[in-house]
């Protein structure tokens, strides 16, 4: 396997030769993080005591949990529902089943809300 590779050797290598501890924040970038007005509170105090970096993470970069998307009874009903809405109101405006139903999926599946198991432009890579 990483006989095969001789780029794996490489990588092997260069993480047992890793030794680039972290450096504290420069001032600057400090106030640029967290601004001119700290607020401090005991739990914050506390979560900064036991681990810096996700005090970090939570309150410097204010990072926060990614939103689970899930398929629910609760999601159905809202895809439904809009779905009809948009199909009702276009085929109000211009009687056109095929035309209207294909257009109004392609829509659909372009709401983040709705796509779950497809591609979007918003995905990281």
């Amino acid at each position: 396997m990483a006989s095969q590779n001789p780029h794996t050797w490489v990588l092997l290598a260069q993480l047992f030769q890793f030794n680039q501890l972290p450096q504290n924040l420069t001032p600057e970038t400090a106030l640029a993080l967290f601004g001119q007005k700290m607020t401090a509170s005991v739990s914050k105090l506390e979560q900064y005591y036991q681990d810096p970096y996700s005090h970090f993470l939570l309150y410097g970069l204010k990072i926060r949990p990614r939103q689970q998307l899930e398929l629910n009874a609760e999601g159905a009903g809202d895809y439904y529902h809009d779905f009809l809405d948009k199909f009702t109101k276009a085929q109000e405006a211009r009687p056109d089943f095929e035309t209207n139903f294909a257009s109004i999926q392609t829509l659909m599946a372009e709401d983040l809300r709705f796509n779950i198991f497809g591609t979007n432009s918003h995905a990281l890579d």
